[in-house]
C-alpha cells in the first residue's frame, strides 16, 4: 500500500515521541543488563530484570508504532510478534516486582510469575497453530491486573518511612495516570506526550534510581560486613599461639587453614615448668561466625584452668561445666595433651574429639580416650589414657577436617592415608607433606570445605628415661 509524503510524516510525527521513548528504553535497558553482568550477589537479579523489562517493553512500543509498518509494511508474522510481546513484557515485570517486595507475599508472587511463564509457553505456539495472533490475550490482561493489584498492596503496604517504596510508589501513580489518560483523553497534545509510553519512561526512571539505590545499600553493607569479618579474624588469629613452644627436647608445628574468614577451630599450648607442655585443639560445630565466637570464648574458658593443667580429664571436665546450656545447637570436640618430659610419657583426654595418632618406631597408634563431645551433657566423663613419649617419636593432632577432605569423587582422604603419611620427618616439613596431600586428594583451588588444623610434636635430642 503505498502513501503519500503528507500521510508519511503525519505518521512519523504522531511516533516520534513513542519511538524516542523506545531508543530510550532500549538504551537503558541494555545498560542495566550490563552493569548486572559487572554485579555480583543478589543485586545483579535486580538489574537483569529491570533491564529486560525496559528492552522487552521498549521493542513493544516499536513493533507497534504505525511508522515500523511504513518502514516494513505490514507482513503476516508483525501481528504475531505483537502478540509474543503482550505475554512476554509481564514476566520480568513480574520478577522485577518480587524482588523488590523481599519476604512480602512470596508463594503469591512466585504464582504470578509461574502463570505469566506458563500463560507464555502455551499461547505463543498455540496461536502459531490455530493461526490467530492475540487469541488468549484476554487472559494475559486478567494475570496481569492480578499483578497489577499486588503490586499495589505492596506499594501501600510499605513502611511509609522507605523511600525506595515511596519513589516506585510516585512513579507507579504517574504511570497509572498516563494509561487512565489514553483510555479517558483527560489530556492530549500533538506529539504523544500525555500518552502510555510517557509514564511507562517514567516509571522506569524511578525503577532504575530504586534499583540502583538498592545495590549501592547492599554494597554498603557487604563492605561493613566485610571489614567486620576483618576485624573478627584478626582478633580470632590473635587468640591463637603466636609462635610454637619451643622447649628441650621437644620440636613442635602447626597449621591452621580456616575454611572462611573466621573458624570453629582452635588450639593453643600451655607451658610448666620443667618442660612440660600442654596441648589443646578443639573443633566448634558449624562454620562462620557463630562457631568463631564459641571458639573464641575457649579461649577464656582455657585460661581459667591452669591450675588442672596436668590432668586433661578434669580440663575438660571443667570446661563441659563452662559450657553446658550455653551453646544451644551447638557443640564441641576438643582433646587434651599432657606432655612430660622427664618422665617421657604423654596423657590425653578426648571429648569426642579425632583420637591423636602417636608414631613409634614403625608403628602407629590411635590414642583412643572415651569421652562425648563438650556442652551437651553436664553429668560427662572423660577418661585419660598415657602412653610412653621416647625421642624419635611423633604425636598427631588433627581435626577432622584433615582426614574428611574429599575429592571431586566425594570421597574422604581418611585415617589411614593420614596415618601413612605420618613419618619421621621433623614437624615442619610433616605438616607441610601431610597438607600438600591433602591439597592434592582435594584437586580444586580455593579455600577448603571445612576448617583444618594440624599440630604436630615430636620428642628428640634427650633420653627422657634417663632424666627421671
Amino acid at each position: 500500500m503505498q502513501h503519500s509524503a503528507a500521510e508519511v510524516i503525519a505518521v512519523f510525527h504522531r511516533d516520534m515521541i513513542a519511538g524516542i521513548i523506545a531508543v530510550v528504553l532500549l538504551t537503558m535497558g541494555a545498560g542495566m543488563l550490563l552493569i548486572g553482568a559487572l554485579t555480583a550477589g543478589k543485586s545483579r537479579r535486580s538489574f537483569v530484570y529491570t533491564g529486560l523489562f525496559a528492552i522487552a517493553y521498549g521493542t513493544r512500543l516499536a513493533f507497534n508504532t504505525s511508522a515500523f509498518t511504513i518502514l516494513y509494511g505490514h507482513p503476516r508474522w508483525l501481528d504475531y510478534l505483537r502478540a509474543d510481546f503482550e505475554y512476554l513484557v509481564p514476566i520480568p515485570a513480574a520478577l522485577l516486582f518480587e524482588t523488590f517486595s523481599g519476604n512480602r507475599r512470596p508463594v503469591v508472587h512466585r504464582i504470578i510469575v509461574t502463570a505469566l511463564a506458563a500463560c507464555a509457553a502455551i499461547a505463543i505456539p498455540y496461536e502459531v497453530a490455530i493461526h490467530s495472533p492475540f487469541a488468549l490475550k484476554p487472559v494475559i490482561d486478567a494475570l496481569v491486573l492480578v499483578l497489577i493489584a499486588v503490586l499495589a498492596i505492596d506499594l501501600l503496604s510499605s513502611g511509609s518511612g522507605d523511600t525506595s517504596w515511596r519513589l516506585v510508589r510516585i512513579g507507579a501513580l504517574v504511570f497509572t495516570a498516563f494509561v487512565l489518560n489514553e483510555h479517558v483523553h483527560f489530556a492530549g497534545d500533538p506529539y504523544g506526550l500525555t500518552r502510555e509510553p510517557t509514564g511507562f519512561l517514567f516509571l522506569m526512571l524511578t525503577i532504575i534510581v530504586t534499583t540502583m539505590r538498592h545495590a549501592t545499600q547492599s554494597q554498603r553493607r557487604l563492605a561493613a560486613v566485610d571489614s567486620e569479618l576483618a576485624t573478627a579474624r584478626a582478633i580470632q588469629l590473635a587468640a591463637l599461639p603466636r609462635e610454637n613452644p619451643k622447649l628441650p627436647g621437644l620440636e613442635v608445628a602447626a597449621v591452621y587453614t580456616p575454611a572462611s574468614d573466621v573458624a570453629g577451630d582452635f588450639y593453643d599450648f600451655l607451658e610448666f615448668d620443667r618442660g612440660a607442655l600442654g596441648i589443646f585443639i578443639a573443633d566448634v560445630s558449624g562454620h562462620g561466625i557463630p562457631a568463631a565466637l564459641v571458639a573464641s570464648m575457649l579461649k577464656i574458658a582455657l585460661a581459667t584452668q591452669a591450675e588442672n593443667a596436668s590432668s586433661p580429664a578434669r580440663i575438660l571436665a571443667n570446661l563441659n561445666t563452662l559450657f553446658c546450656g550455653r551453646l544451644e545447637r551447638q557443640f564441641i570436640t576438643a582433646a587434651y595433651v599432657h606432655i612430660d618430659p622427664i618422665a617421657g610419657v604423654i596423657t590425653t583426654a578426648s571429648a569426642g574429639h579425632p583420637p591423636p595418632i602417636l608414631r613409634h618406631n614403625q608403628t602407629r597408634e590411635e590414642i583412643i580416650a572415651p569421652g562425648v563431645v563438650l556442652g551437651r551433657f553436664r553429668d560427662a566423663r572423660y577418661e585419660e589414657v598415657s602412653r610412653p613419649f621416647l625421642p624419635g617419636d611423633t604425636l598427631v593432632l588433627y581435626t577432622d577436617g584433615v582426614t574428611e577432605t574429599m575429592n571431586r569423587a566425594e570421597e574422604f582422604w581418611g585415617d589411614e592415608r593420614l596415618r601413612n603419611a605420618i613419618g619421621s620427618d621433623p614437624p615442619i616439613s610433616l605438616t607441610a607433606k601431610i597438607i600438600a596431600e591433602v591439597e592434592a586428594w582435594r584437586g580444586v583451588s580455593g579455600a577448603p570445605e571445612d576448617d583444618l588444623t594440624m599440630i604436630v610434636v615430636r620428642a628428640h635430642g634427650m633420653d627422657f628415661s634417663t632424666n627421671a
